[in-house]
């Protein structure tokens, strides 16, 4: 998955429509449209003030965004298996 990708879906889960969460991050829709797609990573400003109105660390995002195609093939049987650990690990802390 790619960070746009994560931040699209967190932002969706937060009820923030495109046009209000750009808002509340200072940027305009088609930035955020850009970054959702991809087509533009965020300027590290703007990703500190993403992270900010999601309610989460830019390393939550980042290792959200992580996926197969980004683990070398002799390391994914690992990766699989820690994978859904991990991503536990940081709901819990996050909802504390």
């Amino acid at each position: 998955m790619k960070i746009g990708t994560t931040i699209s879906i967190l932002r969706r889960e937060k009820g923030y429509s495109q046009t209000r969460f750009a808002d509340m991050i200072g940027i305009s829709q088609t930035a955020l449209s850009h970054i959702e797609k991809s087509y533009s990573i965020p300027h590290p400003e703007n990703f500190k003030k993403i992270c900010e109105a999601l309610g989460v660390p830019g390393g939550y995002i980042y290792l959200l965004s992580i996926d197969e195609n980004d683990i070398p093939a002799r390391q994914l049987p690992l990766f699989r298996e820690f994978q859904p650990i991990i991503e536990k690990m940081i709901s819990k802390i996050l909802e504390q």
